[in-house]
């Protein structure tokens, strides 16, 4: 081999070992990212939930009489009756594939929430049908705008 062809496969080899340590770069994070989701997951849910509760508690207190019965002890769910009418509204969180859902058929909510790491921070995003994300950063945005459709629409 000539010179320059040697130089060529040396300079092939460190691009490829740059490429490759890009790689496992990027799998490290995948890998931590992964385990803060799976870690702090439930928390994230847990404090959603109780944010949500403690909204209709506040409803309920400055209603009369009360407009929302919050149907659920268990730690996992949220169910919701409005008592005017019955209409029922249900949450959960499937620990599993780490998605929340909500779901009111008369108020048109058919919503999962899927877990986003952002700088090392985890948001809760919506996917539309054309895979952009909607980043939902504040947890009481997310129960104020559940609890409004599921009272008004």
């Amino acid at each position: 081999m000539t010179p320059e062809e040697v130089e060529g496969f040396k300079e092939m080899a460190r691009e490829y070992e740059s490429v490759l340590k890009d790689k496992w770069a990027k799998s490290a994070l995948e890998r931590q990212n992964q385990q803060l989701i799976y870690s702090d997951g439930p928390k994230k849910w847990a404090e959603l939930r109780q944010r949500m509760k403690d909204a209709v508690d506040l409803i309920n207190r400055e209603s009369s009489p009360p407009t929302i019965s919050w149907d659920d002890s268990h730690s996992d769910r949220i169910e919701m009756t409005r008592i005017e009418d019955g209409r029922k509204f249900e949450g959960g969180f499937d620990s599993v594939a780490k998605v929340a859902f909500f779901y009111c058929r008369p108020a048109q909510i058919n919503l999962k929430l899927h877990f986003f790491v952002d700088a090392g921070q985890l948001e809760f995003v919506v996917w539309d049908q054309e895979a952009r994300a909607t980043y939902i950063n504040k947890l009481h945005d997310l129960a104020y705008l559940l609890l409004r459709y599921f009272l008004f629409k």
